[in-house]
């Protein structure tokens, strides 16, 4: 099974990550519509969109202005 997308690069932060991210998102699952519902490559760019949806929304957390550090 070939993975046939770009992984965003680990060390932008702030909206660039995050901008980065959504379109990776994006682009994995535009290459999952290119599947059969039922095909399992369908399921992969899937799971790899979710993963990068998570990876924007933690990087939106981490990076927002009300972050406290621990006291």
């Amino acid at each position: 099974m070939k993975e046939d997308f770009h992984e965003a690069p680990p060390v932008q932060t702030g909206q660039d990550a995050r901008r980065a991210l959504i379109k990776e998102a994006r682009l994995a699952r535009e290459k999952a519509d290119q599947f059969p519902a039922d095909d399992a490559e369908r399921e992969v760019f899937l799971k790899k969109a979710r993963e990068f949806d998570a990876d924007a929304n933690i990087d939106g957390w981490l990076n927002s202005r009300g972050l406290q550090p621990p006291k």
